[in-house]
């Protein structure tokens, strides 16, 4: 048998048999499945620190021995599902909400937490953000906030965009480490946004903000935009917020709930046409995808909602320096 003794496997070092002791001791709650039984190592782990048996084959024997707490396969999906909705039920909310697909919130879930690899993790958030922008752009249809004739010409380029792009996806795939950069660098300037939102938010007096209308300027000017914006559901994998709710706000001037509506709506298509092809390419988890898509669906419209009643100059400075910390993250500079 190979021996894989420190080995890297999805960002984990796997370590030898002489480091078990200080691995079971450093461990809140160590996780023991059936194998120990079958390379006589279990006597390792009945120390006097609590214990989870997991899987159907220690299941039997850790009831016998009447030691530790037994956690089926059923329970750890059980688990991972209910964990995975609420991932995506947050990250819906946040996204019909402030007008960022949700993907900012579903990268670093899948990355750092789930332990996806890169392309992997980008493959899957941007299947599960389509289902925020479905969502959300229902419900800002439903409330006046999208305007169908006035965005045409960003959703025609954002499709050809996004289309060129995914196909350079599978070279970037090979490259973890610059995937994770750009991602980090994205994750970089939507902080800088939010912030500034959020400062702009509180000092400025909302109630004279614009409400209603549809995006204005020249066609040329949306189809730039489009273009620009098609380039992260392709080659990244995430959405198109960052680029397009400043764009409309800023350089089209519209009024900022339109701005997200349209943002959602716009990019509705090209996470379509991104999740296809990602997922021809084969770099969606189904599995995770699932419960993923259930929160977020559920999530985008009462993000949407949401959006309607209140503005949020505090929780966007407070989810600017979040996605600051995570974009160190991404790019290695925190070390954590």
């Amino acid at each position: 048998m190979k021996n894989v003794s420190g080995a890297e496997k999805f960002g984990l070092t796997i370590e030898g048999l002489d480091q078990t002791d200080d691995a079971v001791y450093s461990a809140d709650l160590p996780a023991v499945a059936g194998t120990t039984l079958v390379n006589v190592t279990i006597r390792d782990f009945l120390k006097e620190k609590p214990l989870f048996f997991y899987r159907t084959t220690i299941a039997g024997a850790a009831h016998s021995m009447e030691v530790g707490q037994v956690l089926c396969s059923e329970q750890l999906r059980m688990i991972s599902f209910l964990l995975l909705s609420f991932g995506g039920l947050t990250a819906g909310t946040l996204g019909g909400l402030l007008g960022i697909g949700g993907g900012i919130l579903i990268m670093p879930l899948l990355r750092f937490i789930v332990r996806l690899e890169p392309a992997e993790s980008a493959g899957t958030c941007v299947v599960a953000v389509f289902f925020t922008t479905l969502g959300g752009s229902l419900r800002h249809f439903s409330m006046g906030h999208i305007h169908p004739r006035s965005i045409i010409p960003v959703v025609l380029s954002g499709f050809v965009s996004t289309l060129i792009c995914s196909l350079f996806f599978v070279y970037l795939s090979r490259k973890g480490a610059w995937l994770d950069a750009a991602i980090g660098v994205v994750f970089l300037l939507v902080a800088m946004r939010m912030l500034w939102e959020g400062i702009c938010e509180y000092l400025k007096n909302k109630s004279t903000a614009k409400t209603g209308g549809a995006i204005q300027g020249s066609i040329l000017s949306k189809v730039t935009i489009g273009a620009a914006a098609g380039v992260l559901p392709g080659l990244l994998g995430i959405g198109t917020g960052a680029i397009l709710v400043p764009a409309f706000a800023f350089a089209l001037s519209a009024p900022i709930k339109v701005a997200i509506g349209s943002s959602l709506a716009c990019f509705s298509l090209n996470a379509l046409v991104s999740s296809a092809l990602k997922l021809f390419q084969g770099f969606v988890q189904v599995g995770i995808l699932i419960p993923l898509c259930i929160g977020t669906l559920i999530g985008s419209r009462f993000g949407a909602t949401l959006n309607g009643r209140f503005s949020s100059p505090v929780l966007k400075g407070l989810f600017g320096v979040f996605f600051g910390c995570v974009a160190g993250k991404y790019m290695g500079v925190l070390g954590v």
